[in-house]
């Protein structure tokens, strides 16, 4: 093969998954105005993937990020995380950060873990929380999508 020259093709198989998060009220109004900030926190993510079998290795990390909220008030979201995949059930956390600086964290593993060319979407609805306060070609095939719900019960 002539680098540069010969016309160079491959198929690309993806060895990460996508991670999108979505909180809203469970009764479809705006978030409580006492919200600071969101973010999440999700254990059981591989540290590295193999060189040779693109095996994840090392499935004890945490990754964290922010949620940002929707121009309207209505829900708090993130642009899609690209993660290396999990272990079984990984630990998801959200934790709700109050303008009167109280944090509330709310934990529960997940059903499934965080799979190889796999988007997840999970859907938190949260109760009453806050009563207080081209050289060729590639090819990468498609996402497979999978969502879940997380009902959040009250917490005072």
């Amino acid at each position: 093969t002539y680098i540069g020259t010969d016309k160079l093709s491959a198929v690309l198989k993806r060895q990460t998954a996508g991670l999108q998060v979505i909180v809203k009220n469970s009764d479809n109004t705006a978030l409580d105005s006492s919200i600071d900030s969101m973010s999440v926190r999700i254990g059981g993510i591989a540290e590295k993937l193999n060189m040779y079998t693109a095996a994840p290795v090392n499935q004890t990390k945490t990754v964290a990020f922010p949620l940002t909220l929707s121009a309207d008030g209505m829900q708090m979201s993130n642009a899609a995380v690209i993660l290396f995949s999990s272990a079984e059930s990984p630990l998801f956390q959200l934790i709700i950060t109050l303008k009167n600086g109280t944090v509330k964290t709310f934990k529960q593993p997940l059903s499934n873990p965080l799979k190889i060319n796999t988007m997840l979407t999970l859907t938190l609805s949260i109760g009453d929380l806050f009563s207080e306060e081209e050289t060729g070609s590639f090819t990468v095939d498609s996402w497979e999508a999978e969502s879940e719900n997380i009902d959040i019960p009250s917490i005072n």
